[in-house]
């Protein structure tokens, strides 16, 4: 399930108070502003969160794999535009914390997990 720009509105307003538009609107002043810092500036980093990078992926040419090229003849070329990504890394204290989260989900559930394998040895013995 991922979480929508609503729903972290609704997160913020429950924190923050407020409404959920102004909220709203505040997310997409957010992404809007992110999204023009990385074009301008190439690098964008968040200190406790991580860090955005604009890559290039510089033009070339390429061989289409979807269309089969009959024996002895060649196969087309395709020119390939420059085009651009954008990749995350996280900051290390932001990664620390993704692990322990995950951790504790994983020892309750073993928890619980244990706790239903007793019930069910339980009732096979009655």
């Amino acid at each position: 399930m991922s979480v929508t720009r609503r729903d972290l509105a609704k997160a913020l307003k429950e924190r923050h108070g407020g409404t959920i538009t102004a909220h709203d609107s505040w997310i997409q002043d957010f992404v809007q502003i992110l999204s023009e810092k990385i074009s301008d500036e190439g690098r964008v980093s968040i200190r406790g969160f991580g860090t955005f990078n604009l890559n290039t992926i510089k033009a070339h040419t390429t061989i289409n794999p979807g269309i089969e090229v009959p024996e002895g003849k060649k196969p087309k070329k395709l020119k390939v535009p420059e085009t651009y990504t954008v990749d995350f890394t996280t900051a290390k204290s932001y990664k620390d914390r993704l692990k322990a989260a995950q951790k504790k989900k994983a020892k309750a559930k073993r928890k619980k997990k244990a706790k239903t394998t007793k019930k069910k040895r339980s009732k096979a013995k009655k």
